[in-house]
């Protein structure tokens, strides 16, 4: 998983974008989380694909919000 999100990573060029999708896309398929779905949606964002964007986005505040609400303070 770790491998994938990082190839994603160094795939963030305008030419590359499209790869760049597929990766994040694979690794959503992988382990869902919420940076994955955040960074998803800047590239849609690059792409101009702006409800896409905000759909990923919307996806990784839903999941932190979840990972946040799970937590026990005391």
């Amino acid at each position: 998983k770790v491998a994938v999100f990082a190839a994603a990573a160094r795939l963030l060029t305008p030419t590359l974008s499209v790869v760049a999708l597929r990766r994040y896309k694979q690794v959503i398929k992988l382990s869902p989380n919420g940076e994955a779905y955040a960074t998803l949606s800047k590239v849609l964002a690059d792409q101009g694909k702006y409800d896409l964007s905000d759909k990923a986005m919307n996806k990784a505040t839903r999941i932190h919000n979840e990972q946040l609400s799970s937590w026990s303070l005391f």
